[in-house]
């Protein structure tokens, strides 16, 4: 049930957050997608490949501004996620509106990581030695932040559906 219900949020917010059109930027390399344009599906497959620890909920566009300083104008399509404690486990993915937007997002999610460092260095060594090695991915309007243990593995799916 969970799952389902999981799904269906998932899309819910694909088709909330769908735009069309889309604005040529020659000096921006064009980065495609090998399966699907859908971040809901990259986050699908990383679900079910790697199973988060503790139970996860689903932060809305208008959560983005609360807890990562991302306006929601700057977004085209996103999923993120956290763990119900809040800190162990993160998962963002934006679609944004353009390459500069998604510069911005990735300063702000960079911000974020680094702030979460500061707070677990005396408080939780072994979630500060995972943000340290947590890193925001850019790939001209795709911007990818995964706070986990098995960060390299979410990355590592996250790639396998961009060419150059």
């Amino acid at each position: 049930m969970k799952k389902i219900f999981s799904l269906l949020l998932v899309f819910a917010m694909l088709f909330a957050f769908a735009s069309c059109g889309g604005k040529d930027n020659p000096s921006v390399p064009e980065i495609t997608v090998n399966c699907t344009d859908s971040i809901g599906n990259i986050y699908l497959k990383i679900s079910e490949e790697i199973p988060m620890e503790y139970e996860k909920f689903n932060l809305t566009a208008n959560d983005m501004i609360d807890y990562y300083g991302i306006k929601t104008e700057k977004i085209s399509e996103m999923i993120a996620v956290q763990d119900a404690c809040g800190y162990k486990d993160e998962i963002v993915m934006i679609k944004a509106n353009d390459s500069a937007a998604a510069e911005e997002i990735a300063d702000l999610l960079g911000q974020h990581i680094a702030y979460q460092k500061d707070s677990m260095k005396d408080y939780d060594p072994e979630q500060y030695k995972i943000l340290t090695s947590s890193i925001v991915d850019i790939k001209g309007e795709y911007v990818a932040m995964f706070i986990s243990a098995s960060q390299d593995k979410m990355l590592e799916i996250y790639d396998s559906y961009f060419t150059d």
